[in-house]
């Protein structure tokens, strides 16, 4: 399995003064792990919502303007 965050992310997300995460990772092998990562080490820490990208989207990068206002947002 890929970790691409080291222990230092993960305890700098976990340190910010803020309650709620926004994940929006890549839709690739890496941004899945980065996110899985992420809910795993912060679940009852931090408040962690997750937007999905339209179908062929790997990323925002890739997205227009229309599909980022109109993304969905999942818990």
């Amino acid at each position: 399995m890929i970790f691409p965050m080291g222990i230092i992310e993960v305890e700098q997300l976990r340190e910010l003064p803020c309650r709620k995460i926004i994940l929006a990772t890549d839709m690739d092998e890496r941004g899945i792990a980065a996110r899985d990562q992420i809910r795993m080490n912060l679940q009852n820490k931090k408040i962690i919502t997750e937007y999905l990208f339209p179908e062929g989207r790997k990323d925002a990068n890739e997205c227009t303007q229309e599909e980022l206002l109109n993304l969905s947002e999942i818990f």
